[in-house]
């Protein structure tokens, strides 16, 4: 499955995945998100709202900031 969401989209895809899942013995995801910002991202903010909290549960991730 290949799904191409916005942001506004995203929440609701999560609880269509969940039902996914409920049917299925293993599922793997993979996320490839693309953010932009009219500014600078905050990097500190990243680091510490996004990086963390994925380490935290042993999420593996690649973050490139441009």
């Amino acid at each position: 499955m290949e799904i191409f969401a916005n942001k506004g989209q995203l929440f609701e895809i999560i609880g269509i995945l969940q039902n996914l899942s409920d049917e299925s013995k293993d599922m793997i995801v993979n996320l490839k998100i693309t953010a932009t910002t009219n500014t600078e991202f905050d990097l500190n903010r990243i680091r510490n709202a996004v990086e963390e909290p994925l380490d935290e549960i042993d999420i593996k991730t690649s973050i490139n900031i441009n």
